[in-house]
């Protein structure tokens, strides 16, 4: 991908989290607003302070309302993370429908597909380790979001099957292949993660966070196709296509 490219893809991916797009109707405005404004102070509060240190007092406090008031938005914390969490999972939109684009070779659809979860896992309020160990200790929560999740798992799955079927990628079986992409979207989410709460870690040579999120979003897809691909020669050239397309980049 092209520096030009990353520049013109370079936003927070998650800053937005919290927003509404399109407009709302007139009489639910205000209601929307307030549910806008209490699911931005949660994302804030949890990237920030991690989800374990931030109570609904202090999401409450963050928005001028009383606890009492706060739960009359969300039943329980861990509702606020599940809401939170797809909340800033569609915050995060790249042009252009890949599943539709039946023409264009899967390793290209499959490049972007790995790019794109991976920005949006960066920029989520909490990194998804995080989120799994919350719902461990309560298997109800956090629903929405893995369920989310769970379709990913089954459109990356579709597409490695496509790129096996027309030896583009690796004749692996097919879990261990899922297995592996996976492993690298998660680890780098996470190494995105850590370098948000301050770690020494980083990946693009900039200040700029929408960049290091794209950059985080770059490594994990080279590095998952570099191990899946059945010419990892093909890999620059795929993603130059991928990038032409349209599709490493914001919309």
């Amino acid at each position: 991908m092209s520096e030009a490219g990353l520049d013109e893809a370079a936003e927070y991916c998650g800053a937005t989290a919290g927003k509404r797009r399109g407009r709302p109707r007139a009489a639910s405005t205000h209601r929307d607003e307030q549910r806008a404004a209490i699911l931005s102070a949660a994302a804030r509060l949890f990237r920030g302070q991690g989800y374990d240190k931030v109570s609904m007092t202090a999401v409450a406090h963050e928005v001028g309302l009383k606890q009492s008031s706060l739960y009359y938005w969300f039943k329980s914390k861990e509702q606020l993370l599940d809401e939170a969490l797809v909340d800033g999972f569609n915050s995060c939109s790249f042009k252009g429908a890949i599943y539709r684009a039946q023409d264009v070779p899967a390793a290209q659809r499959l490049f972007a597909l790995l790019f794109r979860r991976t920005a949006k896992f960066c920029g989520l309020p909490v990194d998804v380790f995080a989120a799994e160990a919350v719902a461990d200790a309560n298997p109800q929560v956090l629903r929405h979001f893995f369920g989310e999740f769970e379709g990913y798992q089954g459109k990356l799955r579709a597409l490695i099957e496509e790129g096996r079927a027309s030896g583009e990628l690796r004749d692996l079986p097919i879990d261990d292949a899922l297995e592996m992409a996976l492993s690298v979207v998660l680890t780098q989410q996470h190494l995105c993660h850590r370098q948000q709460a301050g770690a020494a870690v980083s990946c693009a040579d900039s200040d700029d966070a929408g960049a290091d999120v794209l950059c985080w979003a770059r490594r994990a897809a080279r590095l998952a196709m570099g191990m899946l691909l059945a010419d990892p020669a093909q890999l620059d050239a795929i993603e130059d296509a991928a990038n032409a397309q349209g599709w490493l980049q914001l919309s």
